[in-house]
């Protein structure tokens, strides 16, 4: 039969039993006590990973809205200072109600990389080959 061990109520509670439980197709599963030793480092190694899926979850949204950007940059001709154009999610709205959005932290990224520029006004433009250069 097959044995699966997983960790179960206070042991303690039922020393004459040795906590076998019959299950469904005659498998048995056997609990095991766990120290609490080992729960915590497990608890431990639990929340780092959630904590790296989420920064892996945020990056690959900001590429997204990276790319949403250059693409209405593109569509609108917005290819240097003179035809820059107005975008309405450059600044951040803090009282803005519901999903994050990435939009304004990937235009900041991308016009530190230098892909895209700023006018003084504030206006957007995807800048080309030479402009890329003369950052």
């Amino acid at each position: 039969p097959l044995l699966l061990e997983f960790p179960g109520p206070d042991l303690l509670r039922w020393p004459e039993r040795q906590n076998i439980i019959s299950m469904e197709r005659g498998a048995t599963a056997r609990f095991v006590n766990m120290s609490e030793t080992i729960q915590i480092i497990l608890g431990i190694f639990f929340l780092i990973g959630v904590y790296i899926l989420t920064r892996f979850g945020v990056v690959w949204r900001i590429r997204r809205a990276s790319a949403l950007i250059i693409r209405d940059l593109e569509r609108r001709a917005a290819s240097n200072s003179e035809s820059a154009v107005d975008l309405p999610y450059a600044k951040t709205n803090h009282f803005r109600i519901g999903v994050r959005d990435f939009r304004p932290k990937a235009l900041e990224s991308l016009i530190q990389s230098g892909l895209v520029g700023r006018t003084e006004s504030g206006s957007c433009y995807l800048k080309t080959g030479r402009d890329r250069v003369e950052k």
